[in-house]
């Protein structure tokens, strides 16, 4: 991660969270009953029961966490996020939960999660932020073993906000799909204004 743009991104969710704690509204989503609806759209394709690791990129508080504990999953979870201020909080909420805020090279994972963080462009530029995306998630499917699944705002809406980055999920699709994995998926929500990739190694 570009370490001026790391900063940008980490000064604006530690604000979040100072303001908000442990909440939905402290890692900048809306309410919980989103938050929780997507990290449960973003989990849907990795069978619970088996004994997979999953990483959590950008677990703010450990919300992730928190959902497969409430299920009785099996997976072996990881927190990452670079909020220091959130990772402190969640190891403090989730005793026994893993979470660190900085990822060593020879770290993998079968599967790799990552909710809303491609959202908030926060005034870099749009050529600049999408760099940004592809270069974490080019990151993300290095750690992982078998999948990588993030969450991206769709450009198929009528009303933009300045401080938010738009995807167009057709140019997303043939940029994944020029490179070789065995399956790549776009889920559309248009009531959501987003779309879901999945990428299968």
């Amino acid at each position: 991660m570009d370490q001026e743009y790391k900063l940008i991104i980490k000064n604006y969710y530690e604000d979040k969270f100072i303001k908000h704690g442990a909440t939905s509204n402290g890692v900048d989503w809306n309410d919980s009953d989103s938050h929780s609806h997507r990290i449960q759209n973003l989990i849907s394709h990795i069978p619970f029961n088996c004994n997979d690791s999953v990483l959590d990129f950008g677990c703010g508080y450990g919300k992730m966490y928190e959902i497969l504990e409430g299920v009785g999953s099996k997976l072996e979870y990881f927190g990452y996020d670079i909020n220091d201020k959130a990772i402190q909080s969640a190891m403090e909420i989730n005793a026994k939960g893993r979470f660190f805020s900085k990822l060593e090279k020879q770290m993998t994972f079968d599967h790799i999660v990552a909710n809303g963080i491609f959202n908030v462009s926060m005034g870099i530029s749009k050529d600049g932020w999408e760099k940004h995306c592809h270069k974490t998630i080019d990151e993300m499917l290095s750690l992982s073993n078998k999948s990588v699944c993030f969450n991206m705002l769709t450009s198929y809406v009528d009303y933009k906000k300045s401080h938010l980055c738009y995807f167009d999920p057709k140019e997303i699709f043939d940029y994944y799909m020029s490179r070789e994995y065995s399956g790549l998926t776009i889920k559309h929500f248009n009531k959501m204004y987003e779309f879901i990739v999945l990428i299968e190694k």
